[in-house]
């Protein structure tokens, strides 16, 4: 069995198109030109191997052999053109393991953002499209896509569309950033996101809130207390906080070096890696939180937090943890720690932090997020018509006379 790959010019642009010889166990040949869907030599020969492999097992009869000799006149009279060439495009069933495994795993993404995706297939995308070929998903799919997340939220809807989006690219001659396309269908189409709510603000605890808050929590327990200085002192997120080591805190000048994560999995398996973002920051801790990290101090471990059996913290006794605090506080129990982390991003707006010191200090990514925060900054619009006032209060500045009398006479 034999595969050949050839190089032709067709409209200015370069091809391939594989040459498959073999002969049939009755020792007759085979041999057959189809052009590839793809970009490059390697995935040319790569593709003509799969393809012989189908022709060979689904034998002399399979529509992939037969030839326009072999098609009968009834046949070919049912045919308005013949098709010279025959491409192959999976469907998106057949193809999504290889772009979780040439694109997501191959450039490293994050166990979490990966299974961010499968979810996101399995609930949504296979149900729908996972009998459809890569190149017959267009904007009507899209579009009734688009409709069945309309009870979604909108980054749910979002995170769906992305997956797609980057699947179809990975499929397309362009590829993604840091991911060359396999040219597997010819052009990708263009999906375009739901818009966010730019005015969605976050909920967070007011000072006195929060101060009841760490109180209780000192009162029921060092760890529980160290807990919420992280979140709501330091804004360390709860993966962040479970993957915390002592090796990480610089106590004697007061600074966390947030530089890893983990992430539990659905089956329960936990995942260290970096921070969201995919790099870590420097945090400079408060005088409350340097106190209570260094009563803390034990050795059972590399981790910060550990419970009464030794056991490292997972997101369940996190979430317990923090319920005990709001119950003994007298606030709702919700069991939600972000919430820490958007009261200690509001308090420094509030107290007139540069957003872009807020944005190094929680770990933003984007801008745009700490801005929905900055509603409550002092020096935004209050300070804008502070200095309109301070101007307009200035008494007006008369000309000299003689001034006015030369500027009169010239």
């Amino acid at each position: 069995m034999t595969v050949k790959i050839r190089k032709y010019t067709k409209s200015m642009q370069i091809a391939w198109e594989a040459d498959i010889r073999f002969k049939w166990p009755d020792g007759t040949p085979f041999r057959r030109r189809f052009r590839a869907p793809v970009n490059t030599a390697n995935q040319a020969q790569r593709w003509g191997e799969d393809l012989e492999r189908r022709i060979y097992a689904d034998g002399k009869d399979g529509s992939l052999a037969r030839t326009k000799r072999d098609v009968t006149s009834s046949e070919r009279s049912d045919s308005t053109k013949e098709v010279k060439y025959v491409s192959i495009v999976p469907t998106l069933d057949e193809f999504w393991p290889q772009f979780i495994k040439g694109h997501c795993q191959a450039n490293r993404h994050k166990p979490s953002s990966i299974e961010r995706k499968e979810s996101a297939y399995r609930t949504w995308l296979q149900p729908r499209l996972g009998n459809t070929s890569l190149d017959a998903i267009g904007p009507a799919d899209i579009a009734s896509l688009k409709a069945d997340l309309a009870k979604s939220s909108a980054r749910t809807a979002n995170n769906v569309l992305t997956a797609l989006s980057a699947c179809l690219k990975f499929a397309g001659p362009d590829g993604l950033r840091r991911s060359e396309g396999l040219g597997i269908i010819e052009r990708a189409p263009r999906i375009r996101l739901l818009p966010l709510d730019s005015d969605d603000v976050p909920e967070w605890y007011e000072v006195s809130d929060y101060q009841r808050l760490v109180e209780a929590a000192a009162r029921l327990d060092p760890r529980i207390h160290v807990l919420v200085l992280l979140a709501g002192s330091a804004g360390l997120r709860k993966s962040e906080i479970s993957a915390l080591k002592w090796s990480d805190l610089d106590l004697k000048r007061g600074i966390i070096h947030v530089q890893r994560s983990i992430w539990e999995g659905p089956k329960g398996e936990r995942h260290e890696t970096v921070p969201k973002g995919g790099k870590g920051r420097k945090v400079t801790m408060t005088k409350a939180l340097i106190s209570a990290l260094s009563r803390l101090r034990h050795l059972r471990g590399p981790r910060v937090l550990y419970t009464d059996e030794g056991q490292e913290v997972t997101d369940r006794i996190v979430q317990r943890w923090y319920s005990r605090a709001q119950q003994v506080a007298g606030l709702e129990v919700s069991g939600g720690v972000h919430r820490l982390r958007h009261t200690f991003c509001s308090m420094l707006a509030a107290e007139g932090a540069v957003p872009g010191d807020i944005q190094k200090l929680a770990g933003h990514a984007s801008i745009s997020t700490t801005m929905r925060y900055m509603h409550l900054s002092p020096t935004r619009l209050d300070l804008a018509i502070g200095l309109l006032d301070r101007a307009l209060s200035r008494p007006a500045q008369c000309p000299e006379v003689g001034e006015t009398l030369e500027k009169g006479g010239s």
